[in-house]
């Protein structure tokens, strides 16, 4: 009897040891697994990080595209009024100089005109004084 015994405590202790071995298996299993669960949380939270630095490096790219675009049609435009102010300007000396022309032209006749009047009344003051000395050279 104490054999049978014996040997039900001796298979008790090997259910024993076999069932903590079991349950620390399990558990060995279990922390692996949430080790497992964890990486893969991590690594999906590394590629959710990555991806949203993407979108923003992509973002502040066109960003400085739009910048790059906006100022280089600033200074088209900048360029295109400054030409035009400048082609406006000419315009403006050449009308001033154009009425500067003919003001002076107008002037130039004036003068001739005054002068052809004054040698016309010279020419018949001279006319008269001959026909004066003329009649008094008959008297």
């Amino acid at each position: 009897m104490m054999r049978i015994t014996k040997m039900k405590q001796e298979q008790s202790k090997q259910d024993m040891i076999l069932s903590v071995n079991e349950k620390k298996a399990l558990l060995k299993r279990q922390k692996e697994l949430e080790e497992y669960e964890e990486a893969l949380v991590r690594r999906y939270a590394q590629q959710q990080g990555q991806r949203a630095e993407e979108i923003q490096a992509m973002k502040e790219a066109a960003e400085a595209q739009r910048d790059a675009i906006f100022k280089k049609l600033a200074a088209e435009e900048s360029a295109r009024r400054e030409e035009s102010e400048y082609v406006e300007g000419l315009r403006n000396n050449l009308q001033v100089e154009e009425m500067e022309e003919k003001y002076r032209a107008q002037e130039r006749n004036e003068a001739d005109k005054r002068y052809r009047q004054k040698m016309e009344l010279q020419a018949a003051k001279d006319y008269q004084i001959k026909l004066k000395a003329e009649r008094l050279a008959e008297e």
